[in-house]
Formats: C-alpha cells, sequence, structure tokens
C-alpha cells in the first residue's frame, strides 16, 4: 500500500512494516552485544578511515566524530551474521 498523500510522494509506507517488526528489533542490539569485539574492532577501524579521509579535511573535527561514529556503524561495518554462535 502507498502513502500517496504523504511528504514522500509515493513511496511506499513502511510504518506497518515497523509496528510488525518492532519486537524483534532488540535482537540488533543483543546481536551487537553477543559480537561487541568483533563490532567494536570494525567500528575502530572505520573511524579512523573516516576521521582521516581527505574528502573530509575541509570538515570540523568534531562533526566528523559526531557524523563518523554513526556511519561506522550502521553504514559501513559487516558483521559475520551468517556463521554467528550463539550463547
Amino acid at each position: 500500500m502507498e502513502n500517496r498523500h504523504s511528504l514522500t510522494r509515493g513511496t511506499p509506507d513502511r510504518f506497518p512494516w515497523f509496528k510488525h517488526n518492532f519486537p524483534d528489533f532488540c535482537m540488533i542490539g543483543r546481536y551487537l552485544m553477543q559480537h561487541r569485539k568483533e563490532f567494536t574492532r570494525l567500528v575502530l577501524d572505520q573511524m579512523g578511515h573516516w576521521i582521516e579521509s581527505r574528502a573530509l579535511a575541509d570538515c570540523d573535527h568534531r562533526a566528523r566524530i559526531v557524523h563518523g561514529a554513526a556511519y561506522a556503524s550502521f553504514g559501513r561495518p559487516r558483521l559475520n551474521v551468517g556463521n554467528s554462535s550463539r550463547r
């Protein structure tokens, strides 16, 4: 179902999906805690690349850290989800 009367201009309305799947979102945090050593390694590696980036040389250092944290945490790292071991 599309919400053609919203600001999204015809893109699908994902709110019903969000409400339906909301109870499972805690599994993201649980997975990250179970694999925090690998997650931390990946995030710090990406933060290093982000902060050292020549493309961001003109940006304020604080802004690079603030925005880089979100990017490094959820935009770039790829945990090996397929071979996870349950604890």
